[in-house]
C-alpha cells in the first residue's frame, strides 16, 4: 500500500502519460481513505528556533571574520555545525540571511524611537537624539556594521525590495512624531528634511567606520547638517504660513 498527496492508495492503473519522481510508472486507485497531517510538536518547533538562532549566530561571526565578499553558505554552515542545504532550509541566499542581521539589529531603534520622541521639546534635540541612539547601536559592533553596509553596496533589486521597508519605517516613526508635535500639516516638509539628515548619517557613518571614529566625533560631524536642516524645514514652514497683506507696502 503506498500513499498519494496524503491518500492511501490501492489497486494499480497504468498511466503511461504520468511519471512520478522520474521512476514510478504506476499509480493506484484511491480507495478515499484521507491521511490526516501531522501536527507540528512543540519540541520540533523548539528545535527549529534553536537552528535558526544558531544558523543567525554563525553567520555574524563569519561576517565579522570574512567580510560580506567572502562569506560564503558553506562557511556559515561549518561554523554552525550544520549542512549547507540546512542553512539555505532558513536563508535561501547569503543576501536573505544579512539582511535578517541587519532587520534585528534595528528592533531596538524602532522601540526607542516610540518610547521617547515624545520627550523632547525641540525638533533639534529630537533629531539628535535619534542619531545618538542609532549611533549606539551601529558602534556597538563595528565591523558588523561595516560589513553590512559594504555588502548593500551589492545588493539587487530583490535585495534592496527587502531593504527599503524596514529603513521607511524608522524613518516614518520619526517622521510622524516631528509632525505631530512640532509641524502638523506640513508633514512633506517633514519627510524632506529627515530624509536629508538619513542621507548624511549613512555617509557619515560609513566614513567614520573606515577611519574608527568615536561617537562624539560622529555627532560633532552632523550637528551642522541637523542644524542647517532644521532650521531650512522652519524657514519653510514660516513661508508656507506667511500670507501677505497686499495693501501692506502702500501704508
Amino acid at each position: 500500500m503506498k500513499y498519494v498527496n496524503g491518500w492511501v492508495i490501492g489497486r494499480p492503473i497504468r498511466f503511461s502519460a504520468i511519471k512520478l519522481a522520474g521512476s514510478f510508472g504506476f499509480l493506484h486507485t484511491c480507495s478515499m481513505t484521507k491521511i490526516k497531517p501531522k501536527k507540528t510538536t512543540k519540541s520540533a518547533v523548539s528545535r527549529s528556533a534553536k537552528t535558526r538562532k544558531r544558523i543567525f549566530k554563525a553567520a555574524k561571526k563569519v561576517l565579522v571574520e570574512v567580510g560580506a565578499e567572502k562569506i560564503t553558505i558553506r562557511l556559515i554552515a561549518k561554523e554552525a555545525d550544520v549542512s549547507p542545504g540546512l542553512v539555505m532550509q532558513y536563508y535561501e541566499t547569503k543576501a536573505s540571511l544579512i539582511l535578517e542581521i541587519f532587520h534585528k539589529s534595528n528592533r531596538p531603534l524602532d522601540t526607542y524611537i516610540r518610547k521617547t520622541l515624545a520627550e523632547f521639546n525641540d525638533p533639534y534635540e529630537m533629531m539628535l537624539g535619534t542619531i545618538n541612539n542609532h549611533l549606539e547601536r551601529n558602534l556597538k559592533d563595528r565591523e558588523l556594521t561595516q560589513q553590512v553596509m559594504a555588502f548593500a553596496w551589492t545588493w539587487g533589486e530583490k535585495e534592496e525590495a527587502s531593504f527599503e521597508p524596514n529603513v521607511d519605517r524608522v524613518i516614518s516613526v520619526v517622521i510622524d512624531a516631528m509632525t505631530e508635535k512640532f509641524y502638523p500639516g506640513y508633514r512633506p516638509l517633514v519627510t524632506t528634511a529627515v530624509y536629508t539628515i538619513s542621507g548624511a548619517y549613512a555617509g557619515i557613518l560609513r566614513m567614520g567606520l573606515h577611519k574608527n571614529w568615536p561617537k562624539q566625533t560622529f555627532l560633532t560631524a552632523l550637528k551642522p547638517t541637523v542644524s542647517l536642516v532644521v532650521r531650512g524645514l522652519e524657514a519653510e514652514v514660516l513661508l508656507a504660513e506667511y500670507k501677505p497683506d497686499p495693501y501692506e507696502f502702500f501704508i
